[in-house]
């Protein structure tokens, strides 16, 4: 189990995390030698070179003994009280005006009223199981 505690430059998300276990995310395309074109069409997602669960230059798995890798973090339990007052003025911001609010001038309501709000935020423990595709023995399926 890994955890981040107060690490700004720490990142915990499954994407870094499978990046971690299998490669660097990345993308592949095709390419024409020939013409010295790229193939339109050809493009697909990929992990590159850097996993510690697949060697890269094989495609051989190793490291199969772990299963999964869980991810303890804090999970931000947003203040519904706050997002009420929000709902609330955009709607009266948006009978005013007679028009749908922008997403801009949506987030520019939510900024502004941050001042005349305390927020009522709390954190809860979450846990986040990235599996390792290549484990000889799965995850339990039933643990959590």
């Amino acid at each position: 189990m890994v955890s981040n505690i107060d690490d700004w430059e720490a990142r915990l998300d499954p994407e870094v995390v499978l990046g971690a276990m299998l490669g660097d995310l990345g993308f592949a395309i095709g390419f024409d030698h020939a013409s010295g074109r790229l193939v339109p069409g050809t493009e697909r997602n990929k992990f590159l070179d850097g996993g510690k669960m697949i060697r890269y230059k094989t495609g051989d798995a190793q490291n199969t003994t772990i299963s999964a890798i869980v991810v303890l973090e804090r999970f931000r339990i947003p203040d519904l009280a706050f997002q009420k007052v929000v709902n609330e003025e955009i709607l009266r911001r948006e009978e005013a005006t007679r028009q749908t609010l922008s997403d801009r001038e949506r987030l520019d309501v939510r900024f502004a009223m941050y001042g005349n709000h305390s927020l009522q935020t709390r954190d809860a423990p979450r846990v986040c199981v990235v599996e390792n595709p290549v484990a000889r023995r799965r995850f339990p399926e039933d643990l959590f």
